[in-house]
C-alpha cells in the first residue's frame, strides 16, 4: 500500500515516463565516481539505421582526445526499447 500511495503522488508530478535498457560503448571508459561539483550534460542522438558500427568506429578513434581533459563519463547504446539512440555523458567542472 505505501509503494501505491508513492506512485499515485509521484505520478501528480509526471508529464512523460520512458525506459531504455543500454550498454556500455567497449572503448568509452567505465564510469567512475567524479570529484565534485559537477555540472553534466546528457547529450542523446538518434542515428539513421544501420549507421551504429559506422558511429561507433569513429567514436572509437575519436574518443582519445575528449578523455585527456576528463569530460567523458560515459558512452551508451540502447538494446531494448527504442533502438538506434545513442548517449554521451559529459562532466564539468
Amino acid at each position: 500500500q505505501e509503494y501505491l500511495d508513492f506512485r499515485k503522488e509521484r505520478s501528480r508530478m509526471l508529464l512523460s515516463r520512458r525506459n531504455q535498457l543500454l550498454l556500455e560503448f567497449s572503448f568509452w571508459n567505465e564510469p567512475l565516481p567524479r570529484r565534485g561539483p559537477n555540472i553534466y550534460e546528457l547529450r542523446t542522438y538518434k542515428l539513421k539505421p544501420g549507421t551504429m558500427i559506422e558511429w561507433g568506429n569513429n567514436w572509437a578513434r575519436a574518443i582519445k582526445y575528449r578523455q585527456e581533459n576528463q569530460e567523458a563519463v560515459g558512452g551508451f547504446f540502447s538494446q531494448i526499447g527504442e533502438l538506434y539512440v545513442v548517449h554521451h555523458l559529459w562532466g564539468k567542472r
